[in-house]
């Protein structure tokens, strides 16, 4: 269950940063696209969050961390 965890989470993390540019040239263009400016720059610090997220959720923890409690 664990490996497969990792791998899923890590696969999700380079997912994450592979779209990257498209959140940054959608920032630098926002006149192509039908979207809120606001959007547009939340967008990144929630790429960011989601990062860390997925990061934590798939990381090894060691001693009594919640990651190893199964509920």
């Amino acid at each position: 269950y664990l490996p497969t965890r990792r791998a899923a989470g890590l696969g999700l993390f380079m997912l994450t940063i592979a779209v990257t540019p498209a959140h940054i040239y959608m920032l630098q263009r926002p006149d192509l696209f039908d979207i809120p400016y606001w959007a547009l720059l939340l967008r990144l610090p929630l790429q960011a969050a989601l990062l860390v997220l997925i990061a934590w959720s798939t990381a090894r923890a060691e001693g009594g961390s919640l990651a190893n409690k199964s509920f």
